[in-house]
């Protein structure tokens, strides 16, 4: 139960969990900017170049969807968050996550273009 605290983003409603994905994220770039100073390798979702929805979606399939599900089986009254909250916050940074690979896809297509290269991976 203490860990489900732990990572309750997930279970949380879409402005709140929004809230709080922009303090982690702002939180993890001021890491990733401390160990580029200082000569590091910046850690894994560190970097300001990192997609916010793809790490959450790391997040939530790693850490957070098998634990919130034994919960529910632990305590039936949270499968309505599971279904109303994680659901559907899953589902927007799903789509998100889509939407960014898309537009880089578009914007590789477009370089390539510029550039004379043929379409497709090299």
């Amino acid at each position: 139960m203490i860990k489900c605290a732990d990572v309750s983003n997930g279970m949380r409603p879409r402005d709140s969990n929004e809230r709080w994905v922009s303090r982690i994220v702002s939180e993890f770039h001021r890491q990733g900017d401390l160990e580029a100073e200082r000569g590091y390798k910046v850690s894994p979702g560190m970097g300001r170049n990192e997609a916010v929805p793809g790490g959450q979606l790391f997040f939530f399939n790693f850490f957070c969807r098998d634990l919130y599900r034994m919960l529910t089986q632990l305590v039936p009254e949270t499968q309505k968050l599971y279904d109303e909250c994680f659901l559907t916050n899953y589902e927007r940074w799903e789509k998100m996550n889509l939407i960014e690979k898309e537009s880089a896809e578009k914007i590789q297509r477009q370089v390539r273009a510029k550039s004379g290269q043929a379409e497709g991976p090299t």
